[in-house]
């Protein structure tokens, strides 16, 4: 009997291991289970993240180019006023030559009827 309770005893003993031992392990599962979310959910952050920057990267590389694109046309903007400018100079100046021309014709227009009449 004595032989009885001691192996009862030592069968609760491991009975009690084994149950604390499958606790453990079901905490262990649990633990792995929740590492594995936060992994996947960390991974979809790293994912989304990479995407952002590939983003900010794509748009910054479009200001650059939109940026060369202006200067471009500044410069070209620039280039057609000075052209216009100086055009608008060469007009002037033919303009005012034209109106001298025109005033001496009148004078000799002028003279030559004032003359006829004498």
């Amino acid at each position: 009997e004595f032989r009885l309770r001691k192996f009862e005893a030592s069968a609760r003993k491991a009975n009690d291991k084994l149950q604390r031992s499958e606790e453990a392990a079901e905490i262990l599962e649990e633990k792995v289970k929740f590492a594995e979310e936060e992994a996947n959910l960390l991974a979809k952050q790293a994912t989304e993240a990479q995407q952002e920057i590939l983003r900010i990267r794509q748009e910054n590389n479009k200001n650059n180019e939109e940026n060369i694109m202006l200067k471009e046309k500044l410069r070209e903007v620039e280039e057609n006023a000075q052209q216009a400018a100086s055009k608008a100079e060469v007009g002037a100046t033919e303009a005012y030559r034209l109106k001298q021309e025109l005033d001496n014709a009148r004078e000799r227009e002028k003279d030559a009827r004032g003359s006829s009449w004498k």
